[in-house]
Order: C-alpha cells, then sequence, then structure tokens
C-alpha cells in the first residue's frame, strides 16, 4: 500500500476512522400511507374519513426493478428511517473520500517524474481549448447497397 502525502494524512485517517464508526444502512424511501378500500358500506368510503392505515412501507429500486417492504409497526418504521438516514450520511461520506483520492491522485502525477515518450498524447492544461475533431469527408452508407 502506497503511503499518503502529508498535506492529507489526517483527512484520509479522519474519513477511516468515520467510516468505522458508520452503522447499518439501507437505501430507500419510507412512507406512511392510507388507503381507501373500495367498498360502498365501508366508514373509509366518507370523504372525511382518513382511510385506512397508517400503512408503513420502505421502498427501493434493486436493478430498475422497484421493491417494497411493509413495516409492521411504528418501532420497525423508525428503525428503518434511521437506516436511510445513515445511508445519507454514507453517501455524503463517499464523496469526500473521491475527493480525497483525487486529490492524492493529483498530488502523485504532479510528483511523477516519467517523461512523456514521442508518439503519447499531450495532456490538455486547465482552462485551454480543445481542439474540434474533423468529420469524414464522404457520407456513410444508409442500409443495403446496390450491385
Amino acid at each position: 500500500m502506497r503511503t499518503v502525502p502529508e498535506g492529507l494524512r489526517e483527512r484520509y485517517d479522519a474519513l477511516l476512522d468515520e467510516l468505522l464508526e458508520m452503522g447499518e444502512f439501507r437505501r430507500g424511501t419510507i412512507i406512511e400511507r392510507y388507503r381507501r378500500c373500495g367498498k360502498s358500506r365501508c366508514a373509509c368510503a366518507d370523504n372525511k374519513h382518513p382511510g385506512h392505515g397508517p400503512q408503513r412501507i420502505l421502498t427501493y429500486k434493486e436493478e430498475g426493478v422497484t421493491r417494497t417492504i411493509n413495516l409492521a409497526s411504528a418501532a420497525a418504521m423508525e428503525m428503518a428511517r434511521g437506516h436511510v438516514q445513515e445511508h445519507k450520511h454514507f453517501l455524503d461520506w463517499s464523496k469526500r473520500w473521491q475527493r480525497v483520492q483525487e486529490e492524492i491522485c493529483d498530488q502523485r502525477m504532479k510528483q511523477s517524474l516519467v517523461p512523456a515518450q514521442e508518439g503519447d498524447a499531450t495532456p490538455v492544461q486547465d482552462g485551454a481549448p480543445k481542439k474540434k475533431l474533423r468529420r469524414a469527408s464522404r457520407a456513410k452508407s444508409r442500409g443495403k447497397s446496390r450491385p
């Protein structure tokens, strides 16, 4: 494992300590809803009635599919709320970790003494305009060609 540059060692160690102290987490959204059952003789059919419930639900996406977990009690909902809040904390930590890692990489590239070899692409300087690529002069075919 490489050493961390001195100027970043304190932030690096603080982020690692913060990660070790982090609790359980999960992604998702928690909602509490009241529903109408649709029976005409039920009390929920009255506009003044809030509906059946509360139904406590945790939803999250997994591989493009929305997953739903019914939370049986208010205690389960509070526990899940803490997990979701801790996930937000983890996402914030992840962004700060990424910034530190990028700064480490930047410092290593600046310290690098490897000279550029012929044929290597020249790095674009900060703020320098990029060159535009030229388009091919002939049109591309669109379909089957005729014999």
